[in-house]
């Protein structure tokens, strides 16, 4: 039985160990959270090497690419080439191929739903992939960069200024680490929040990456539509609970497996390779069709607990 381990960086509590159905093959996944420990990620990573049929990592931030250019995270480059036998998947290669063919698909069977809204973006850069195609179908985007990167008081509204923002922060990206602490709470209550995000939290949809929303506030998804790369059980709930609307998931569970993301989807199309060679981008192509994998739209009002009716007895007194 072929194994896959899937490290899960941002996560300190999210371990399993069990046998699953994909395809028609039996896998062995293992799940361990490594919760922003650089250190030990390397230490794990060197424990399975050889062991695995493939190694995926999730919660790594992506390569930063301009029109000219790209950047990878030096952290993040160690990490996904520190082993010497088994390959490490990040779920990148996958993602890029996949977000881009299915959202343009699912956009243009929705143009008319989209084409007034506002999309907000917590980083345009970490999810290049899906604003590329958002821009070309929606009224505006905003794009709060400035502020996640460095908790500057203002946002982007196109693909363009993004790129200039982004060329003006190349030293700083290659100094940056991964760290939780890097990422601001996006908490529209408190007293110091930038008067300028005002516009970013009166969008209509906002977009994000799992790991991302995990790590901050969502109180102003109440009432507003969110797409996100994929969705577990846990941040499911706390969107029902705090009122969000709708969430389209591009990337859905799969019945069977405790949980699915792209790197752990391409763990586990890399290791029904018969050859150690890595997939092309046609060999992706083709296993998506076989899956038959699309975006999965949640109507979330739909799932909030009903509040029970309750009735009051008075007891009057003479």
């Amino acid at each position: 039985m072929k194994h896959i381990l899937n490290i899960a960086y941002t996560s300190d509590h999210a371990h399993f160990d069990e046998i699953v159905d994909f395809m028609g093959e039996k896998f062995r996944l293992t799940q361990l959270g490594t919760n922003f420990d650089y250190e030990a990620t390397l230490d794990v990573l060197e424990k399975y090497d050889g062991l695995c049929d493939a190694i995926s990592i999730s919660g790594l931030p992506p390569v930063i690419k301009t029109k000219k250019n790209s950047f990878t995270p030096p952290q993040r480059d160690n990490i996904v080439n520190h082993t010497r036998e088994t390959f490490v998947l990040d779920g990148q290669t996958l993602k890029d191929i996949y977000i881009p063919w299915v959202m343009r698909k699912h956009f243009m069977s929705s143009s008319e739903q989209y084409k007034h809204e506002r999309f907000a973006f917590y980083s345009g850069v970490l999810q290049k992939n899906l604003l590329d195609v958002c821009e070309e179908f929606v009224h505006e985007v905003c794009l709060a960069d400035p502020y996640f990167f460095l908790k500057m008081p203002y946002s982007l509204k196109s693909v363009d200024s993004l790129e200039n923002f982004t060329k003006l922060l190349w030293p700083i990206f290659k100094r940056m680490k991964i760290k939780r602490s890097l990422i601001p709470e996006f908490n529209r209550n408190k007293r110091n929040l930038p008067a300028a995000l005002t516009e970013f939290f009166h969008c209509d949809t906002f977009v994000g990456n799992m790991a991302t929303l995990e790590l901050i506030d969502l109180e102003h998804t109440r009432g507003k539509k969110v797409i996100v790369d994929v969705l577990n059980n846990s941040l499911k709930k706390e969107l029902i609970d705090i009122g969000a609307r709708e969430v389209l998931v591009c990337l859905p569970q799969i019945e069977g497996i405790p949980f699915i993301n792209f790197a752990i989807l391409e763990a586990f199309l890399q290791a029904k390779q018969k050859e150690n060679v890595r997939l092309s981008t046609d060999d992706f192509l083709m296993r998506i069709e076989e899956i038959a994998i699309r975006p999965e739209s949640i109507d979330l009002n739909k799932l909030q607990e009903p509040v029970q009716a309750t009735t009051r007895i008075h007891t009057l007194s003479f």
